[in-house]
């Protein structure tokens, strides 16, 4: 019986942690009045954000400057697949 409860914890805390790894969720941001999340349109993307700082084919780069973070929108099919929001490095 040991065994399989710490099993079940395991599984548990696995579980906990994903769930608190923001690397791992794709976490809406927010550009100006505007929040962009999982199912945007890049028409919806560009009109809330402008222009990405950089782009490539399906992954835009938006620089919050000095003080704030780094978000990377991955789009599958012009919808938002995946937002990673990065630490600026030092």
């Amino acid at each position: 019986m040991i065994p399989a409860a710490r099993t079940s914890v395991t599984v548990f805390c696995s579980c906990t942690l994903w769930l608190a790894c923001p690397a791992a969720q794709a976490l809406p941001f927010r550009c100006g009045t505007e929040v962009i999340s999982m199912g945007d349109t890049k028409y919806q993307v560009r009109e809330a954000c402008g222009e990405p700082d950089t782009a490539r084919t399906d992954e835009w780069v938006y620089d919050e400057g000095p003080d704030g973070m780094i978000n990377v929108v991955h789009f599958v099919n012009d919808q938002v697949s995946l937002i990673e929001q990065e630490p600026r490095p030092d």
